[in-house]
């Protein structure tokens, strides 16, 4: 968590808005894994944990489809699923997202009368170009599925610290490039 803090600030000057970092996703994934096995009654968790940890989620850079794959990795036991499902389903999900708001954009923009609406959705969303960009994300996230599958369930070398300061460390370094080139401003100057 403590590097995810540190990495707040640079968040902004890579992806141009301010959302909070993977590192809390995974924040929100532990605790909800911890109530998932601390709530004997499943179906409490299901109506009343997840929703909201759902909701929170909206906050960070993952949103929903982050916690989606968490949850499926930590509940399906049949481990070749396991490696398969969340990927697949998670970014089918997010490219279910993207195709509609391209779609409702289309719509809305080719409709006398709808600019507005189209503008608002440009601001709210991103425009297309941003949209069809996201669909590499979403290809990024499904090929994780062939990785997955080809784990051999072996613990490489313990190198956790180095992924650790790396995070904050790559985005401040990407960050002060795109501050160089004059692509972002530093939002709190």
């Amino acid at each position: 968590m403590f590097f995810g803090v540190i990495a707040i600030p640079f968040y902004p000057l890579v992806f141009g808005t301010f959302q909070l970092n993977i590192m809390f996703s995974i924040m929100l994934s532990i605790i909800m894994f911890i109530l998932y096995d601390k709530i004997n009654k499943k179906f409490l968790f299901w109506l009343l944990v997840f929703p909201l940890i759902l909701i929170l989620s909206l906050f960070t850079d993952w949103w929903v489809f982050g916690i989606i794959m968490m949850v499926m990795f930590y509940t399906i036991k049949n481990e070749s699923a396991r490696h398969i499902l969340p990927p697949l389903v998670g970014g089918g999900l997010f490219a279910a997202f993207i195709l509609f708001g391209l779609v409702t954009l289309s719509a809305f923009q080719a409709t006398p009368g709808l600019e507005a609406a189209a503008q608002e959705l440009i601001d709210s969303f991103g425009d297309m170009d941003f949209m069809i960009s996201s669909m590499f994300f979403v290809i990024g996230i499904v090929c994780s599925s062939i990785l997955l599958k080809n784990y051999n369930g072996e613990r490489g070398k313990r190198t956790k610290w180095l992924f650790y300061i790396a995070y904050p460390l790559h985005l401040a370094v990407l960050g002060g490039i795109a501050l160089a080139l004059g692509l972002v401003e530093f939002p709190w100057f």
